[in-house]
């Protein structure tokens, strides 16, 4: 079995694409890079901290 994808294949996926939609995604989440909005809620956290947390 060849590494890259066929014409057929890639034919294939794209009819499969454009009846049913892209159901699964090509990476799963724990390969993808964090989304930017978890950045913005420990900033919150440390911004609410309060003072009793401190030291």
């Amino acid at each position: 079995m060849s590494e890259q994808p066929t014409e057929d294949e890639h034919r294939r996926r794209r009819d499969l694409d454009a009846i049913f939609g892209d159901v699964l995604p090509e990476t799963t989440s724990d390969e993808r890079e964090p989304p930017k909005g978890d950045d913005d809620r420990e900033e919150w956290y440390r911004v609410n901290r309060p003072p009793h947390h401190e030291g």
